[in-house]
């Protein structure tokens, strides 16, 4: 019977061979970013109908600086983006077309002036001439009756009594003459002052808006980027430039047909990448409008939202139309518990605590591998 007396072990075999594996943290990385992309998948296609993700631009009150008629830009003494104060002069222009008008206003003028002293002067001659014609007819009609009582004697021919009543009939009608022409004059003359009345005020209007071509800013504010140019000729409507004005604030357009329901006074977080700051919904506006180009999206019907505004906690975070992101702070509709910033501090904690545990490994790998023997080091390699 044959025994075996020791045990036998292969040349090329060595018991340092077999190591022992720690875990494998590249599996868990791995999972997490597939967990991170689901994620975005899921809040790209689905989130906007859960909870509130919308597109806004930072806006303010827009004020149109256009001429109200043809003119040509003679100086510009501001720069798009400039702040500019009430009153300051931003630039001049020259219309010829106004010049042309108030030169057509005051020769219309002086017209009806000249025609005023026409009227005053016939006025003042009926005026004075009506005692004498009163005078004549009360004469004429005293001598008619007298003639008229004695003809029956025989003593008034007929030709002398005709004449009686032709005396009568021309004063008579000299004096309704008289009449009818003062009331004509003193018509015409009450017609003449409002219309000079109404020529002064055209030609001071004209004067106040043209303002010798000088424009200046109608409010306290920031110049916007469309800015004529020296030598530009605007035609009447067209914008010689355009000033914000008030406190900045972001139009937002809701999404429609969600999950949820906005409200007024709702907290919301505006953001533009790394810049992001806190608002408050003050108006949401019962129409909805297409988007802008800029938040069209490529190969996708034309959008539309409903409008609403926001009030900018910071109005120094962002740039005037700067295109942001309005997110809601409740990420579950009717529930004030999940919120963002709940769901961010969240986020952040596991993550540190991710790092702790990595540092950790990381340490206790590095330690293990200063105290290993220097046998199993020289065999590794």
């Amino acid at each position: 019977m044959i025994r075996k007396l020791s045990e036998r072990t292969n040349a090329d075999r060595f018991k340092n061979d077999v190591r022992a594996h720690g875990k494998r943290y590249g599996r868990y990385l791995y999972m997490a970013a597939v967990g991170i992309f689901a994620a975005y998948l899921v809040n790209l296609f689905i989130g906007p109908i859960i909870w509130l993700e919308a597109d806004g631009l930072v806006n303010s009150q827009k004020i149109a600086i256009a001429s109200m008629n043809e003119a040509q830009v003679i100086k510009i003494n501001v720069k798009s983006g400039q702040r500019v104060s009430k009153g300051e002069v931003i630039g001049e222009v020259h219309s010829p077309q106004v010049s042309s008008n108030l030169a057509m206003l005051a020769n219309q003028f002086a017209e009806t002036q000249a025609k005023q002293a026409e009227l005053i002067v016939r006025l003042d001659i009926a005026t004075s001439t009506t005692k004498a014609a009163e005078d004549r007819l009360n004469e004429a009609d005293v001598n008619l009756k007298r003639i008229v009582t004695q003809r029956p004697a025989g003593f008034m021919s007929d030709n002398f009594v005709g004449n009686a009543y032709r005396e009568k009939y021309l004063a008579l009608q000299e004096k309704a003459k008289l009449e009818a022409e003062k009331r004509s004059a003193s018509g015409q003359l009450e017609n003449l002052v409002k219309a000079q009345k109404e020529a002064r005020e055209a030609i001071d209007d004209v004067k106040k808006r043209y303002n010798n071509g000088v424009i200046v800013s109608p409010f306290d504010g920031y110049m916007g980027a469309q800015l004529a140019q020296q030598g530009d000729v605007l035609k009447p409507g067209e914008y010689f430039g355009d000033l914000f004005v008030g406190e900045k604030h972001v139009l937002a357009y809701l999404p429609t047909g969600t999950l949820y329901n906005v409200k007024k006074g709702e907290r919301v977080s505006v953001a533009d990448g790394f810049n992001k700051t806190e608002g408050t919904l003050v108006d949401i506006r019962p129409i909805s409008v297409q988007l802008p180009p800029a938040f069209q999206r490529a190969f996708r019907p034309q959008e539309r939202g409903q409008v609403a505004t926001i009030a900018l906690d910071s109005t120094d975070t962002f740039a005037q139309a700067t295109k942001v992101r309005v997110t809601g702070h409740n990420l579950i509709p009717g529930s004030d518990k999940i919120t963002s910033t709940s769901v961010s501090e969240a986020l952040k904690k596991w993550m540190s605590a991710l790092f702790e545990l990595i540092e950790d490994k990381y340490s206790s790998i590095a330690a293990w591998m200063a105290d290993e023997p220097p046998q199993n080091k020289v065999a590794r390699k």
